[in-house]
């Protein structure tokens, strides 16, 4: 606010709105690398339970490079079902890996929601080198889905600003 009146930021242009779309991307994108590795670390040494821990990391940073590529906005949420639930629309894709559509699939999703938490907290929380393996697999084509999905979104942006720039 400025002298009682709120100032307006001035809409972003297409060009603008690519180079956002990508260094968001691109910073939660290497961040869920990062903590992907970690979780293959943490398997291997059979560290099942920080394993999941960097699973949900990697996720989060999944879901917030989707969120961000779309909406330039972050809500800075860690709950993965409401990360699921807000960015699905953009990457429909992704219910493909996430299915939740049998009780075996809402069990490790939930064991990956959880994982923010109880791996922290939670002495008795136990995940199981079978879960962990699952849950990688799962990661992986989540984070492929998520490059292609903003990938795909950052080249619209680019058509835009193209045009932008012809109607000047």
């Amino acid at each position: 606010m400025f002298g009682g009146v709120q100032a307006r930021r001035k809409p972003l242009k297409f060009g603008e709105i690519k180079k956002q779309g990508e260094e968001y991307f691109g910073e939660k994108y290497a961040k869920a690398r990062l903590f992907m590795e970690q979780a293959v670390f943490m398997y291997d040494k059979e560290e099942y339970v920080m394993s999941s821990f960097n699973l949900h990391q990697a996720c989060e940073n999944l879901f917030n490079a989707i969120m961000l590529t779309f909406t330039l906005k972050n809500d800075k949420e860690h709950n993965l079902e409401e990360l699921f639930k807000a960015s699905r629309g953009y990457a429909p894709d992704m219910i493909r890996v996430f299915t939740l559509a049998t009780e075996e699939e809402e069990r490790l999703f939930k064991i990956l929601v959880c994982s923010y938490i109880e791996a922290r907290y939670n002495p008795e929380f136990k995940v199981s080198r079978e879960d962990v393996e699952d849950l990688m697999g799962k990661v992986e084509k989540f984070e492929e889905v998520t490059k292609q999905v903003c990938e795909r979104r950052i080249k619209e942006y680019e058509k835009l600003a193209k045009t932008e720039k012809k109607r000047k």
